[in-house]
């Protein structure tokens, strides 16, 4: 858990155990530390077992941070999650959202551009958090290139609705970022190339 250090003017956040929020409040009294320490406060067998806990736990912090902090790192566009659940917990649905086109490789393009509900928020999509927006626009319009709009017009991605792009362009689209090499093209790539598998890809605006 995080929670903030009892006896800082300053606030600062600890994160750690939820026993070990119960140690540092009980060892301040009034802004004064005692000196006790973790393996006297709680017995040298039940430290020992707070910290082999904290050891095993600590693939599953990572996991957990490694979906979240893409919010706050600046240079990380694209996100994926496990489910919608962690979607709504890092930033509700102010995204961009690049998402396959499942359709069969025959519909006709009014039919793709015909958006039902099953098409928004699928765990296998890419996601841009809002926020980020107008840095994706600039650095990835020039490399997508032109796509299909709702107006069923050629036109560059629109970051308020949808744009279509067929499978076919989905080689050449990989070939520019990999040659421009913009933030997060790695991500990218590795999505796109199972793209192939469909028929194209959406770019579905915030």
């Amino acid at each position: 858990m995080i929670f903030a250090h009892p006896g800082n003017r300053r606030t600062t956040y600890i994160l750690s155990l939820e026993v070990v929020k119960e140690w540092n409040i009980d060892t301040y009294n009034n802004g004064e530390r005692k000196c006790i320490s973790q393996k006297d406060y709680f017995g040298e067998e039940q430290f020992r077992y707070y910290c082999d806990k904290a050891i095993e736990d600590i693939p599953r912090l990572a996991e957990w941070l490694n979906k979240r902090l893409p919010l706050f790192e600046k240079y990380r566009l694209f996100m994926t999650f496990d489910n919608q659940d962690e979607r709504r917990e890092c930033g509700g649905s102010c995204y961009i959202q690049l998402c396959f086109c499942k359709l069969p490789k025959d519909a006709e393009t009014k039919d793709i551009l015909d958006l039902d509900e099953n098409v928004f928020w699928q765990n296998d999509s890419l996601y841009i958090h809002g926020d980020y927006q107008n840095q994706f626009y600039n650095e990835y319009k020039d490399i997508l290139g032109l796509g299909i709009n709702a107006r069923m017009k050629e036109s560059l991605f629109d970051t308020w609705g949808p744009t279509y792009f067929n499978s076919e362009k989905i080689p050449g689209i990989i070939e520019r970022a990999n040659e421009n090499r913009p933030e997060g093209y790695e991500d990218l790539t590795e999505w796109l190339e199972k793209a192939r598998e469909y028929n194209g890809f959406y770019i579905l605006g915030v």
